[in-house]
């Protein structure tokens, strides 16, 4: 097994099993959530940024 399939296999297992990965505190859990949604936008926003600057001919 090489390790892009080690590392995937985690991340598909955490994915599943979401009490794995799920703080104890409410209070952290929101700020997980928070923080989780703004790498969301940039990441979307960078995918938007470089999918509009491709030129076309």
């Amino acid at each position: 097994m090489n390790k892009m399939n080690l590392i995937t296999g985690i991340l598909i297992a955490l994915a599943l099993v979401p009490t794995l990965v799920a703080p104890a505190d409410e209070s952290l859990a929101k700020t997980v959530q928070t923080n989780l949604d703004y790498i969301w936008n940039l990441i979307a926003g960078a995918l938007i940024f470089f999918m509009k600057s491709r030129k076309t001919i």
